[in-house]
């Protein structure tokens, strides 16, 4: 398990900017918003072989007056380069009932190359947000290059798509909107939708030993057989 933390003051401005990643054409940008970030993360080794890094994002929050509520943004992960990034894809909420200074919150399962951003929302409907980050920034060097040599852009792109079966559930990780259907031999539907994250579906294998998932990617139609035990 590996930390890595940043701490920004307010009399130093460069320290805030340095981790940073401002985008023109959002609203107002409060300064010296964000008081700390660590990011506990830990790597690991998908089934395709492909080196992965997630964890836990702790963000320590300066919270102006008047503020009622907090809102903490992120992308999809996986996003190597800013151009890239495109909208954020989740949304996590936290109520500010009585006034405080300070505000920690904690979000799980943060993958590399996953943007975040702050938004505050005052009593009075004005609307503040935080400069942009990524999980990248707080992971260490060399554990980054190890990551990008196993997992290119070029790789994330041609397979996109991981299959696996585990625990009785078959888990499907895309990072691209793609349709899916999953189906028993028996011609029963598991599933039949669109899948754009990490999602984990229940199997019952009293239906069937053998279970047939297509999906489309790159103008191709792709079947995979997952026989179960």
């Amino acid at each position: 398990m590996k930390i890595l933390s940043t701490i920004f003051f307010t009399l130093i401005s460069f320290a805030f900017s340095a981790n940073a990643i401002n985008i023109e054409g959002q609203p107002s940008i409060l300064q010296d918003c964000i008081k700390n970030i660590e990011y506990n993360y830990q790597l690991f080794n998908r089934p395709n072989g492909r080196l992965d890094c997630s964890g836990e994002l702790t963000v320590l929050i300066n919270v102006p007056d008047r503020c009622q509520k907090i809102l903490f943004y992120r992308s999809k992960p996986y996003i190597i380069n800013i151009e890239d990034f495109k909208i954020f894809g989740s949304v996590s909420q936290f109520q500010i009932t009585e006034p405080i200074s300070e505000k920690e919150i904690t979000i799980p399962d943060m993958r590399w190359g996953t943007y975040f951003r702050i938004r505050f929302v005052l009593d009075d409907d004005t609307e503040f947000y935080s400069s942009l980050y990524c999980t990248s920034s707080y992971i260490e060097k060399n554990d980054l290059d190890a990551i990008f040599e196993t997992s290119s852009a070029e790789s994330i792109i041609n397979n996109p798509v991981n299959i696996s079966i585990v625990n009785s559930n078959i888990l499907i990780e895309t990072i691209v909107p793609t349709d899916f259907i999953i189906a028993y031999l028996n011609g029963s539907i598991l599933f039949s939708g669109k899948i754009s994250s990490t999602i984990s579906i229940p199997i019952n294998n009293t239906n069937s030993s053998i279970i047939i998932v297509r999906y489309k990617i790159n103008n191709r139609i792709i079947t995979k057989k997952f026989i179960l035990e």
